[in-house]
Protein backbone atom coordinates (compact mmCIF):
# COMPACT_ATOMS: atom_id res chain seq x y z
CA UNK A 1 0.00 0.00 0.00
CA UNK A 2 1.78 3.07 -1.31
CA UNK A 3 -0.51 5.82 -0.58
CA UNK A 4 -3.76 6.98 0.93
CA UNK A 5 -5.33 6.71 -1.95
CA UNK A 6 -4.06 3.57 -3.22
CA UNK A 7 -5.73 2.00 0.27
CA UNK A 8 -8.97 4.04 -0.33
CA UNK A 9 -9.70 3.09 -3.73
CA UNK A 10 -8.95 -0.88 -2.41
CA UNK A 11 -11.09 -0.40 0.08
CA UNK A 12 -13.98 0.99 -2.08
CA UNK A 13 -13.81 -2.06 -4.31
CA UNK A 14 -14.21 -4.19 -1.76
CA UNK A 15 -17.37 -2.59 -0.45
CA UNK A 16 -18.55 -2.01 -3.80
CA UNK A 17 -17.97 -6.09 -4.24
CA UNK A 18 -19.85 -6.76 -0.83
CA UNK A 19 -22.63 -4.89 -2.38
CA UNK A 20 -22.59 -6.92 -5.69
CA UNK A 21 -22.45 -10.11 -4.12
CA UNK A 22 -25.03 -9.37 -1.31
CA UNK A 23 -27.69 -8.08 -4.34
CA UNK A 24 -27.06 -10.94 -6.77
CA UNK A 25 -26.91 -14.05 -4.10
CA UNK A 26 -28.53 -12.86 -0.90
CA UNK A 27 -31.02 -10.07 -0.58
CA UNK A 28 -34.33 -12.49 -1.94
CA UNK A 29 -33.30 -14.83 1.40
CA UNK A 30 -35.43 -14.69 4.60
CA UNK A 31 -32.42 -15.38 7.02
CA UNK A 32 -32.26 -11.75 7.72
CA UNK A 33 -29.69 -12.55 10.79
CA UNK A 34 -27.18 -14.13 8.10
CA UNK A 35 -27.54 -10.82 5.47
CA UNK A 36 -27.44 -8.45 8.83
CA UNK A 37 -24.06 -10.33 9.19
CA UNK A 38 -22.85 -10.67 5.79
CA UNK A 39 -22.92 -6.70 5.22
CA UNK A 40 -21.23 -6.09 8.71
CA UNK A 41 -18.50 -8.28 7.81
CA UNK A 42 -17.96 -7.54 4.40
CA UNK A 43 -17.53 -3.64 5.52
CA UNK A 44 -15.43 -4.95 8.28
CA UNK A 45 -13.11 -7.32 5.94
CA UNK A 46 -12.51 -4.70 3.37
CA UNK A 47 -11.53 -2.13 5.67
CA UNK A 48 -9.19 -4.30 6.76
CA UNK A 49 -7.94 -6.36 4.37
CA UNK A 50 -5.68 -3.63 2.66
CA UNK A 51 -4.09 -3.18 6.07
CA UNK A 52 -2.52 -6.79 5.81
CA UNK A 53 0.14 -7.71 3.10
CA UNK A 54 1.18 -10.55 1.94
CA UNK A 55 4.76 -9.91 0.14
CA UNK A 56 5.24 -11.94 -2.57
CA UNK A 57 8.38 -11.89 -4.07
CA UNK A 58 9.04 -13.95 -7.38
CA UNK A 59 12.22 -15.90 -6.95
CA UNK A 60 12.93 -13.91 -4.22
CA UNK A 61 15.46 -15.22 -0.98
CA UNK A 62 14.57 -12.43 0.92
CA UNK A 63 13.76 -12.90 4.50
CA UNK A 64 10.06 -11.46 4.24
CA UNK A 65 7.86 -10.93 6.83
CA UNK A 66 4.39 -12.30 6.41
CA UNK A 67 0.92 -10.92 7.37
CA UNK A 68 2.01 -7.79 8.16
CA UNK A 69 -0.74 -5.62 9.96
CA UNK A 70 0.07 -2.10 10.38
CA UNK A 71 -1.63 0.85 11.13
CA UNK A 72 1.84 2.76 10.92
CA UNK A 73 1.61 1.78 7.16
CA UNK A 74 -1.19 3.39 7.07
CA UNK A 75 0.08 6.57 8.75
CA UNK A 76 3.53 6.47 7.04
CA UNK A 77 1.25 6.30 3.45
CA UNK A 78 -1.07 9.04 4.18
CA UNK A 79 2.08 11.36 5.35
CA UNK A 80 3.55 10.89 1.45
CA UNK A 81 -0.11 10.85 -0.08
CA UNK A 82 0.89 14.14 -2.34
CA UNK A 83 3.92 12.88 -3.53
CA UNK A 84 2.36 8.74 -4.63
CA UNK A 85 2.61 10.42 -8.52
CA UNK A 86 5.14 12.43 -9.85
CA UNK A 87 2.76 14.17 -12.38
CA UNK A 88 0.69 15.91 -9.77
CA UNK A 89 1.54 18.99 -7.95
CA UNK A 90 2.53 17.97 -4.16
CA UNK A 91 0.66 20.85 -3.06
CA UNK A 92 -2.20 20.01 -4.78
CA UNK A 93 -2.24 16.70 -3.54
CA UNK A 94 -1.99 17.56 0.27
CA UNK A 95 -4.77 20.32 -0.52
CA UNK A 96 -6.95 17.78 -1.40
CA UNK A 97 -5.64 15.38 1.14
CA UNK A 98 -6.44 17.77 3.94
CA UNK A 99 -9.63 18.93 2.46
CA UNK A 100 -10.71 14.81 1.90
CA UNK A 101 -10.21 14.46 6.05
CA UNK A 102 -11.83 17.84 7.04
CA UNK A 103 -15.16 16.98 5.23
CA UNK A 104 -14.76 13.78 7.16
CA UNK A 105 -14.16 15.84 10.14
CA UNK A 106 -16.96 17.97 9.50
CA UNK A 107 -19.36 15.43 9.28
CA UNK A 108 -18.30 13.57 12.50
CA UNK A 109 -19.21 16.49 14.31
CA UNK A 110 -22.45 17.24 12.84
CA UNK A 111 -23.29 14.30 13.63
CA UNK A 112 -22.07 14.35 17.15
CA UNK A 113 -23.95 17.64 17.45
CA UNK A 114 -27.26 15.72 16.40
CA UNK A 115 -26.83 13.20 19.24
CA UNK A 116 -26.23 15.63 21.62
CA UNK A 117 -29.68 17.46 20.40
CA UNK A 118 -31.29 14.20 20.15
CA UNK A 119 -30.13 13.25 23.64
CA UNK A 120 -31.25 16.42 25.12
CA UNK A 121 -34.77 16.26 23.28
CA UNK A 122 -35.18 12.60 25.11
CA UNK A 123 -33.84 14.34 28.57
CA UNK A 124 -36.82 16.43 28.37
CA UNK A 125 -39.58 13.85 27.53
CA UNK A 126 -41.86 12.19 29.21
CA UNK A 127 -40.21 8.64 30.49
CA UNK A 128 -41.92 5.21 31.48
CA UNK A 129 -41.12 1.76 31.19
CA UNK A 130 -42.75 -0.77 29.75
CA UNK A 131 -41.71 -4.83 29.59
CA UNK A 132 -38.26 -3.86 31.22
CA UNK A 133 -37.97 -0.92 28.09
CA UNK A 134 -38.04 2.69 28.31
CA UNK A 135 -39.92 4.78 26.42
CA UNK A 136 -39.66 8.54 25.95
CA UNK A 137 -42.69 10.36 24.79
CA UNK A 138 -42.96 13.94 23.03
CA UNK A 139 -45.68 15.24 20.82
CA UNK A 140 -42.44 16.44 18.35
CA UNK A 141 -41.36 12.25 17.87
CA UNK A 142 -41.53 9.60 15.10
CA UNK A 143 -41.82 6.06 16.19
CA UNK A 144 -38.09 5.53 16.38
CA UNK A 145 -35.48 3.15 18.80
CA UNK A 146 -32.60 4.92 19.62
CA UNK A 147 -30.07 1.89 21.21
CA UNK A 148 -32.34 0.99 24.41
CA UNK A 149 -34.58 3.50 24.30
CA UNK A 150 -38.00 3.96 22.57
CA UNK A 151 -39.55 7.11 21.16
CA UNK A 152 -42.91 8.15 20.57
CA UNK A 153 -45.27 10.67 20.28
CA UNK A 154 -47.51 9.08 22.57
CA UNK A 155 -47.83 5.46 24.28
CA UNK A 156 -50.24 4.18 25.83
CA UNK A 157 -50.20 0.00 26.01
CA UNK A 158 -54.36 -0.59 25.89
CA UNK A 159 -54.10 0.94 22.22
CA UNK A 160 -53.59 -1.73 20.08
CA UNK A 161 -51.49 0.72 17.02
CA UNK A 162 -48.89 1.80 19.84
CA UNK A 163 -48.26 -1.89 20.89
CA UNK A 164 -48.08 -3.21 17.33
CA UNK A 165 -45.31 -0.29 17.25
CA UNK A 166 -43.96 -1.04 20.62
CA UNK A 167 -43.12 -4.70 19.82
CA UNK A 168 -41.47 -3.08 16.68
CA UNK A 169 -39.37 -0.90 18.13
CA UNK A 170 -38.31 -3.00 21.10
CA UNK A 171 -37.08 -5.80 18.73
CA UNK A 172 -34.85 -2.86 17.31
CA UNK A 173 -33.09 -2.49 20.59
CA UNK A 174 -33.18 -6.27 21.73
CA UNK A 175 -31.17 -7.06 18.10
CA UNK A 176 -29.04 -3.78 19.37
CA UNK A 177 -29.37 -2.52 15.76
CA UNK A 178 -28.17 1.11 16.69
CA UNK A 179 -25.01 -0.32 17.41
CA UNK A 180 -24.41 -1.40 13.94
CA UNK A 181 -25.99 2.32 12.38
CA UNK A 182 -23.24 3.85 14.88
CA UNK A 183 -20.22 1.93 13.22
CA UNK A 184 -21.68 2.54 9.76
CA UNK A 185 -21.78 6.36 10.58
CA UNK A 186 -18.08 6.38 11.01
CA UNK A 187 -17.37 4.36 7.96
CA UNK A 188 -19.79 6.69 6.43
CA UNK A 189 -17.59 9.46 7.81
CA UNK A 190 -14.01 8.13 6.10
CA UNK A 191 -15.36 6.68 2.73
CA UNK A 192 -17.98 9.26 2.17
CA UNK A 193 -17.17 9.23 -1.40
CA UNK A 194 -17.73 6.24 -1.92
CA UNK A 195 -21.47 5.59 -3.04
CA UNK A 196 -21.35 1.85 -2.32
CA UNK A 197 -21.27 2.52 1.15
CA UNK A 198 -24.50 4.46 0.84
CA UNK A 199 -25.90 1.57 -1.20
CA UNK A 200 -24.82 -0.91 1.67
CA UNK A 201 -26.85 1.79 4.25
CA UNK A 202 -29.45 1.27 2.79
CA UNK A 203 -29.66 -2.40 2.08
CA UNK A 204 -28.53 -2.71 6.23
CA UNK A 205 -31.59 -0.55 7.12
CA UNK A 206 -33.84 -3.00 4.92
CA UNK A 207 -32.38 -6.10 6.79
CA UNK A 208 -33.01 -4.58 10.17
CA UNK A 209 -36.92 -3.47 9.24
CA UNK A 210 -37.24 -6.94 8.16
CA UNK A 211 -35.99 -8.50 11.00
CA UNK A 212 -38.34 -6.33 13.38
CA UNK A 213 -41.20 -6.34 11.09
CA UNK A 214 -40.79 -10.42 11.71
CA UNK A 215 -40.45 -10.68 14.95
CA UNK A 216 -44.03 -8.57 15.26
CA UNK A 217 -45.91 -11.15 12.80
CA UNK A 218 -44.88 -13.96 15.50
CA UNK A 219 -46.93 -11.89 18.02
CA UNK A 220 -50.00 -10.47 15.57
CA UNK A 221 -51.68 -11.09 12.42
CA UNK A 222 -49.97 -10.09 9.39
CA UNK A 223 -52.47 -8.28 7.63
CA UNK A 224 -53.47 -5.67 10.90
CA UNK A 225 -49.80 -4.98 10.75
CA UNK A 226 -49.61 -4.41 7.30
CA UNK A 227 -52.07 -1.85 7.41
CA UNK A 228 -50.62 -0.04 10.27
CA UNK A 229 -47.75 0.22 8.04
CA UNK A 230 -49.83 1.75 5.20
CA UNK A 231 -51.59 3.82 7.81
CA UNK A 232 -48.24 5.45 9.61
CA UNK A 233 -46.86 6.17 6.04
CA UNK A 234 -43.67 8.83 6.64
CA UNK A 235 -43.94 8.97 9.69
CA UNK A 236 -39.88 9.05 10.12
CA UNK A 237 -37.14 10.63 11.61
CA UNK A 238 -34.08 12.21 9.91
CA UNK A 239 -31.81 11.63 12.72
CA UNK A 240 -29.10 8.66 10.86
CA UNK A 241 -28.57 6.61 14.33
CA UNK A 242 -32.40 6.41 14.90
CA UNK A 243 -34.54 2.56 13.87
CA UNK A 244 -38.19 4.83 12.67
CA UNK A 245 -41.19 2.94 12.61
CA UNK A 246 -41.89 3.62 9.06
CA UNK A 247 -38.38 4.73 6.97
CA UNK A 248 -38.65 3.56 3.67
CA UNK A 249 -39.51 0.62 1.15
CA UNK A 250 -42.95 -0.24 2.98
CA UNK A 251 -43.32 -2.54 0.04
CA UNK A 252 -40.49 -4.65 0.24
CA UNK A 253 -41.62 -5.32 3.63
CA UNK A 254 -45.25 -5.94 2.96
CA UNK A 255 -43.51 -8.12 0.56
CA UNK A 256 -41.30 -9.90 2.43
CA UNK A 257 -43.51 -10.70 5.21
CA UNK A 258 -45.79 -12.09 2.90
CA UNK A 259 -43.05 -13.96 1.21
CA UNK A 260 -42.30 -18.13 1.98
CA UNK A 261 -39.65 -18.85 4.29
CA UNK A 262 -36.30 -19.68 2.48
CA UNK A 263 -35.68 -23.18 3.14
CA UNK A 264 -32.20 -24.34 4.83
CA UNK A 265 -31.22 -25.72 1.89
CA UNK A 266 -30.22 -22.09 0.47
CA UNK A 267 -27.89 -21.58 3.39
CA UNK A 268 -24.90 -23.41 1.14
CA UNK A 269 -24.93 -19.76 -0.66
CA UNK A 270 -23.38 -18.53 2.77
CA UNK A 271 -20.85 -21.10 2.65
CA UNK A 272 -19.59 -20.35 -0.73
CA UNK A 273 -20.71 -16.67 -0.90
CA UNK A 274 -18.59 -15.79 2.13
CA UNK A 275 -15.09 -17.47 1.85
CA UNK A 276 -15.75 -16.25 -1.93
CA UNK A 277 -15.64 -12.42 -0.83
CA UNK A 278 -12.91 -12.99 1.45
CA UNK A 279 -10.70 -14.60 -1.28
CA UNK A 280 -11.38 -11.63 -3.62
CA UNK A 281 -10.48 -8.96 -0.75
CA UNK A 282 -7.64 -11.04 0.11
CA UNK A 283 -6.08 -10.40 -3.29
CA UNK A 284 -5.71 -6.66 -2.20
CA UNK A 285 -3.21 -7.90 0.23
CA UNK A 286 -1.24 -9.60 -1.97
CA UNK A 287 1.57 -7.27 -3.22
CA UNK A 288 3.05 -8.53 -6.20
CA UNK A 289 6.56 -6.92 -6.35
CA UNK A 290 10.29 -7.53 -7.19
CA UNK A 291 12.53 -7.33 -4.26
CA UNK A 292 14.54 -4.56 -5.47
CA UNK A 293 11.25 -2.91 -5.80
CA UNK A 294 11.14 -3.46 -1.86
CA UNK A 295 14.10 -2.19 -0.98
CA UNK A 296 14.10 0.93 -3.00
CA UNK A 297 13.14 4.15 -1.19
CA UNK A 298 14.22 6.24 1.73
CA UNK A 299 14.24 4.69 5.35
CA UNK A 300 14.79 6.22 8.60
CA UNK A 301 17.19 4.34 11.12
CA UNK A 302 15.35 3.94 14.31
CA UNK A 303 17.80 1.30 16.40
CA UNK A 304 21.15 0.43 16.58
CA UNK A 305 22.93 -3.24 18.02
CA UNK A 306 25.64 -4.10 18.22
CA UNK A 307 27.04 -7.31 19.61
CA UNK A 308 30.60 -7.95 20.79
CA UNK A 309 32.51 -10.89 19.42
CA UNK A 310 35.84 -9.59 20.30
CA UNK A 311 38.33 -7.08 21.69
CA UNK A 312 37.40 -4.45 24.20
CA UNK A 313 34.34 -2.84 25.00
CA UNK A 314 34.49 0.12 24.01
CA UNK A 315 30.93 2.26 24.76
CA UNK A 316 32.32 5.55 23.01
CA UNK A 317 32.50 3.89 19.55
CA UNK A 318 28.90 2.16 19.73
CA UNK A 319 27.35 4.89 20.98
CA UNK A 320 29.44 6.96 18.37
CA UNK A 321 27.84 4.59 16.24
CA UNK A 322 24.41 4.83 17.29
CA UNK A 323 24.12 8.69 17.07
CA UNK A 324 25.05 8.29 13.56
CA UNK A 325 22.31 6.14 12.24
CA UNK A 326 19.33 6.92 14.94
CA UNK A 327 17.36 9.23 12.88
CA UNK A 328 19.40 9.25 9.36
CA UNK A 329 18.32 8.09 6.45
CA UNK A 330 19.41 5.28 3.90
CA UNK A 331 18.04 6.10 0.64
CA UNK A 332 18.17 3.88 -2.36
CA UNK A 333 17.30 5.72 -5.38
CA UNK A 334 15.82 3.85 -8.09
CA UNK A 335 18.96 4.43 -10.09
CA UNK A 336 20.60 1.90 -7.73
CA UNK A 337 22.59 5.32 -6.16
CA UNK A 338 22.46 5.22 -2.42
CA UNK A 339 23.21 7.96 -0.05
CA UNK A 340 23.66 7.61 3.86
CA UNK A 341 22.84 10.93 5.64
CA UNK A 342 23.11 11.54 9.42
CA UNK A 343 20.62 12.91 11.57
CA UNK A 344 22.04 16.38 10.92
CA UNK A 345 21.44 16.06 7.10
CA UNK A 346 25.15 15.86 6.47
CA UNK A 347 26.33 13.01 3.83
CA UNK A 348 27.93 10.09 5.67
CA UNK A 349 28.42 7.86 2.19
CA UNK A 350 27.35 7.42 -1.24
CA UNK A 351 27.97 5.22 -4.18
CA UNK A 352 25.82 2.33 -6.06
CA UNK A 353 23.61 -0.34 -4.19
CA UNK A 354 22.95 -3.52 -5.45
CA UNK A 355 21.06 -6.87 -4.14
CA UNK A 356 22.88 -10.76 -4.09
CA UNK A 357 20.58 -13.04 -2.87
CA UNK A 358 19.29 -11.83 0.51
CA UNK A 359 22.52 -9.31 0.87
CA UNK A 360 22.16 -5.36 0.20
CA UNK A 361 25.59 -4.78 -1.39
CA UNK A 362 26.80 -1.00 -0.28
CA UNK A 363 29.63 0.28 -2.88
CA UNK A 364 30.52 3.71 -2.16
CA UNK A 365 32.56 5.60 -4.69
CA UNK A 366 36.14 5.28 -3.03
CA UNK A 367 35.31 1.47 -3.95
CA UNK A 368 34.28 0.26 -0.35
CA UNK A 369 31.77 -2.69 -0.52
CA UNK A 370 29.78 -3.63 2.43
CA UNK A 371 27.30 -6.22 2.48
CA UNK A 372 24.79 -6.20 4.59
CA UNK A 373 22.22 -9.16 5.53
CA UNK A 374 18.52 -8.52 5.20
CA UNK A 375 17.08 -10.30 8.29
CA UNK A 376 13.76 -8.76 7.54
CA UNK A 377 11.93 -6.86 5.26
CA UNK A 378 8.42 -5.42 4.53
CA UNK A 379 6.90 -2.52 3.25
CA UNK A 380 7.37 -0.39 6.63
CA UNK A 381 10.58 -2.02 8.08
CA UNK A 382 14.32 -2.92 7.30
CA UNK A 383 16.74 -4.83 9.17
CA UNK A 384 19.92 -5.68 8.66
CA UNK A 385 23.13 -7.05 9.67
CA UNK A 386 27.04 -7.29 9.12
CA UNK A 387 30.28 -7.82 10.72
CA UNK A 388 32.66 -4.99 11.31
CA UNK A 389 36.38 -5.39 12.68
CA UNK A 390 39.00 -2.62 13.38
CA UNK A 391 42.09 -1.58 15.09
CA UNK A 392 41.62 0.41 17.78
CA UNK A 393 44.60 1.43 20.43
CA UNK A 394 43.10 -0.71 22.67
CA UNK A 395 43.11 -3.78 20.21
CA UNK A 396 41.27 -5.16 17.58
CA UNK A 397 37.62 -5.11 17.91
CA UNK A 398 35.12 -7.42 16.21
CA UNK A 399 31.21 -8.15 16.25
CA UNK A 400 27.97 -7.88 14.92
CA UNK A 401 26.17 -4.29 14.14
CA UNK A 402 22.25 -4.90 13.62
CA UNK A 403 20.56 -1.80 12.06
CA UNK A 404 16.73 -1.11 11.86
CA UNK A 405 14.87 0.83 9.45
CA UNK A 406 11.61 2.15 9.62
CA UNK A 407 10.28 3.54 5.85
CA UNK A 408 9.76 6.87 4.62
Amino acid sequence: MNTYWNYLFEVSIGIALVWLVYRLIFKGLTFFGWNRFFLLTGMLVSIMMPLIEVQFFPKSTLPVQEFIYSFDQLEVAIRNSATFSSGWNPLLMQVILYSYFGFSATKVLVFGISIISLFQKIRNAKAQKFQEIEIYTDPEFKPASFFNKILMPSFNPDNKSHLQIFLHESAHVRLRHSWDLLGLHFIKSLFWINPFVYLIERELREVHEFQADGIVIQQIACKDYCQLLVNNLGQNSSNQLINSFNQFQIKNRIVMMNKRRSTNENKWKYLIGMPLLILVLALFSLKMTGQEDNVTGTWLGSDFEFTLHEGPDLNELIDGGRNLHVNGKLILGQDKSYQILDPTGEVNGEGNWNLESSNLMLNSLDGHLVAYQIEVISNAKMITSHQVSMETPEGTISGTIRLTYVKR
